[in-house]
């Protein structure tokens, strides 16, 4: 998943948020997406772009800076991250609705479960430890925003695979004009390797009208019917699946879409070798350590 030309078939050539809905042009997005980290590719033989799952948290708790730093340690060249809304408009890094199972609101905030993140103002989170519940090293660690996740990538180079995670009806706009206001998004056009997806099928086609040039998935928990691949073939750029799918006969179908499959999330090598059966773009992974030198042995005959 990465910053894609919305017209273009991704399977040959690729295209982030900002605040526009006017189209831009193709050739532009894509020389664009070349320049901040080449195109994601489903063509048989492909080395797959591996991407660390909420950055590395077998090492480091999942979606704080720490976790991401960890992931770039190792090599990560993309990463990925859920965003939710907070009650005053802020764009946070937190993959539960609730914050109770990653910090520790239900010490601080005893009186107001179920702890979700929409019911918090930002100052509030910010209060929160997200390090303690895995480890005392992490102890302070704290839920952080979006744009210091932005600043992190840009001075590593390195891409971002981001998930609208709740299904409000203006969180597309948000992340869109937040994207454009942090520049990663210029006039229309991803300048930074970028992917944005959500499970909502309603919020990847609103974050598509707004940001034509950039590439944009529709996740699925298991495979997905005639129906929705004829959907989202209408709008998206790929799908994102579950591995342990893959090998549906949906998947065999004719839709241009499915040329740009993606699987998460995959931890073991056996897992791995079962999911190349079918072309992948990118693989999400917590275990990005082992799976990148996997990959480097499976596809050792290959010039990326």
């Amino acid at each position: 998943m990465l910053a894609c030309a919305a017209t273009v078939l991704l399977a040959a050539s690729c295209g982030g948020g900002g605040g526009g809905s006017v189209p831009v042009s193709v050739a532009s997005p894509v020389r664009a997406a070349a320049a901040a980290g080449g195109c994601l590719s489903a063509a048989v033989g492909q080395v797959p772009v591996l991407v660390g799952h909420r950055g590395y948290p077998l090492s480091a708790p999942e979606n704080t800076l720490a976790s991401f730093r960890a992931a770039i340690a190792e090599g990560a060249k993309w990463v990925e991250t859920d965003v939710q809304v907070t009650r005053d408009g802020y764009l946070v890094l937190m993959h539960d609705q609730a914050l109770s199972r990653t910090t520790n609101a239900p010490v601080l905030y005893p009186d107001r479960s179920p702890w979700l993140v929409s019911s918090f103002d930002l100052a509030e989170i910010r209060r929160l430890d997200a390090g303690l519940w895995m480890s005392e090293k992490y102890v302070g660690e704290p839920v952080p925003t979006l744009e210091e996740l932005l600043a992190l990538l840009r001075q590593a180079n390195a891409g971002l695979f981001l998930e609208i995670k709740s299904q409000g009806e203006s969180d597309p706009d948000r992340i869109a004009l937040a994207l454009t206001a942090q520049g990663w998004v210029q006039s229309g056009i991803p300048i930074q390797p970028l992917c944005v997806m959500s499970f909502g099928e309603a919020s990847a086609k609103r974050f598509k009208s707004l940001l034509p040039a950039v590439d944009v998935q529709v996740l699925f928990g298991g495979a997905p019917s005639a129906a929705s691949l004829k959907n989202v073939d209408s709008f998206a750029d790929g799908i994102v699946v579950s591995f342990d799918t893959l090998s549906d006969p949906v998947y065999s179908g004719p839709e241009r879409i499915l040329k740009n499959v993606s699987a998460y999330t995959i931890d073991s090598k056996a897992d791995l070798a079962d999911a190349l059966k079918h072309p992948l773009r990118a693989v999400i992974t917590n275990n990005f350590p082992l799976l990148r030198v996997e990959l480097a042995n499976i596809y050792k005959d290959v010039t990326p």
